[in-house]
């Protein structure tokens, strides 16, 4: 069974969530890339194996929790029955009747008749004869199109494990290297060469087993190995009820390093690139997908976008936004970070690229200013004031004061938090519009936003293809800050004046065109007017959350 090589190019998988998920963020590629070079001896230390599902948070201590990741929302707007399958003559010789012979077409069911179908599938996935009678009656339907519905239904929720199943029939082993990053410049990325192994256990069981062995790693530069994986992975486990089990294991060896105190605790008390974190996202991210498929959202979680095609082509857009926002503040090896320090004292770390041909970005030189503080305010009370449009003015310089109204609210999950949405910022001068995509799990929070052309947004919202827009992120991203002991100066749930849960570490991080010509040099006004920015933003949330320095 010989070894497969990545050797594609880094691409963004549809709705793939490079930091917040821990995704191969800054690098995936062909682990047998790098020349060899002399062994270099390292300081190793090990993180204890970490055991976990279902993202835990910060306060749990039971290693073997297990979550439950549901598809039940994602019912299709077209699905297929018995009718759908060609019909064949049963007289194979007469081959003038097999002619006239037609195709049947799809049977499209109303949005009524899958809302009800859903409900019952929450119920019971696997209804008796007596209750898709008693449905078939009720919605008008063909008994068997009614069983056919669910039959389809139930292999969608698998589609979720194709891709494995597809592994184990052919690969079985991948050699990969993975670059994993947290979203701040701050903490040092990890860099893992590792082989992947899938097989189906059963057939409701999978299993994906990752581990660096010595094979791959001896024609690698020693001084590139900064970590090992030991055994790790995880085990999936179909539970037939519109859910899956997910157990998962993370089993790190890395090189001591130097971290910024602000992350030092979460790094290594195994929070930052734990299965925990894992966990979180992998439900996060689920849950995400599912609410980009269904067909069913209510009226109250979609409001400002009449059509399926408009919410799904905002989805998009603002994922990619996401997507773009993690890609470009993390520590990979993709950016140089330069410090600066502000005459207010903040530490930023400043990067600059140029965008030649991504339809995605404007074109021209781009500068990218980040900075991390500790703040005395609980992750769940600085994310709510975070999002919270009818806020924004305390804390965005950009809106000038100015009232900010909701044109579009689009859930993407159970969490109230994680939404879409677009605000319009009204000044004397004008009207501009924003792109905000809030993300929150059990582990870290984001609100990222863009400021977007009014009459290009519009033409989203109708159902047309975002693919071309270009957008340019800047927002937040919040962590707990793993001391559960320090008292906070503020915390969202008043009643319990005694509470010991710790502070956030937010990290700020704004990103500006300097000029449209890709051959210009930065300047240092651009540097200056971008940290301007971050420092700004970061004195008004200071001031407005009642938490200034002294």
């Amino acid at each position: 069974m010989g070894v497969v090589d990545m050797t594609n190019p880094p691409t963004k998988d549809f709705f793939a969530s490079p930091a917040l998920s821990l995704s191969l963020a800054g690098i995936f590629r062909d682990a047998g890339a790098t020349a060899a070079a002399p062994t270099a001896s390292a300081s190793m230390e090990v993180e204890e194996g970490d055991e976990g599902s279902g993202g835990g948070g910060g306060s749990g201590s039971k290693k073997d929790d297990t979550v439950e990741i549901s598809s039940e929302n994602s019912g299709p707007a077209r699905s297929r029955s018995e009718d759908d399958l060609l019909d064949h003559d049963d007289d194979e010789n007469d081959a003038d009747k097999s002619k006239k012979k037609k195709r049947k077409k799809y049977h499209r069911h109303t949005a009524d008749q899958i809302r009800e179908m859903e409900a019952l599938f929450k119920e019971s996935p696997h209804p008796d004869e007596k209750q898709r009678q008693q449905l078939s009656k009720q919605l008008g339907l063909a008994p068997r199109q009614v069983k056919f519905w669910f039959q389809n239904r139930r292999t969608q929720i698998k589609v979720i494990f194709l891709h494995i199943a597809l592994m184990v029939g052919t690969l079985k082993w991948l050699q990969m290297f993975a670059e994993l990053q947290m979203l701040t410049p701050l903490v040092p990325t990890r860099e893992v060469y590792f082989v992947r192994y899938c097989k189906q256990l059963s057939a409701e069981q999978w299993a994906i087993v990752d581990v660096s062995i010595d094979k791959v790693e001896e024609n690698i530069d020693a001084s590139l190995v900064k970590c090992r994986k030991r055994p790790s992975g995880c085990i999936i486990q179909d539970k037939t009820n519109g859910h899956c089990k997910v157990i998962w294991v993370e089993h790190l060896e890395c090189q001591k390093n130097t971290v910024h105190t602000l992350f030092r605790t979460i790094v290594r008390s195994g929070l930052a690139f734990g299965a925990r974190h894992w966990m979180a996202t992998l439900q996060h991210q689920c849950e995400r997908l599912v609410f980009f498929m269904a067909t069913n959202v209510p009226t109250k979680d979609s409001t400002g976008v009449a059509t399926l095609a408009g919410r799904k082509s905002i989805l998009k857009l603002a994922q990619r936004m996401t997507w773009s926002f993690c890609h470009s503040i993390g520590a990979s090896s993709y950016h140089t970070w330069n410090k600066v320090s502000t005459k207010t004292g903040e530490d930023i770390r400043v990067s600059s690229r140029k965008n030649l041909n991504d339809p995605g970005e404007p074109h021209g030189v781009i500068v990218c200013a980040v900075s991390s503080v500790w703040l005395p305010v609980s992750p769940t009370l600085l994310f709510d004031f975070l999002r919270d449009e009818s806020r924004r003015s305390e804390w965005d310089i950009m809106s000038n004061g100015g009232p900010v109204q909701s044109i579009a609210n689009l859930a993407k999950g159970k969490d109230r938090g994680n939404a879409v949405t677009i605000q319009a910022m009204k000044s004397k001068e004008n009207s501009m519009w924003v792109l905000q995509d809030s993300c929150t799990n059990a582990f870290e929070s984001m609100v990222v936003f863009a400021h977007v052309d009014v009459t290009g947004i519009q033409s989203v919202i109708t159902g047309c293809d975002s693919s071309n827009m270009a957008i340019l992120p800047s927002g937040f991203s919040i962590l707990p800050d793993g001391l559960e002991s320090r008292p906070l100066v503020i915390s969202s749930r008043h009643e319990k004046s005694n509470d010991t849960e710790g502070g956030s570490l937010l990290t700020v991080a704004f990103q500006i065109l300097t000029t449209s010509s890709p051959t210009a040099k930065l300047t240092m006004e651009s540097v200056e007017s971008v940290n301007t920015i971050v420092s700004c933003t970061l004195r008004n949330i200071k001031t407005s959350l009642q938490c200034e320095d002294g």
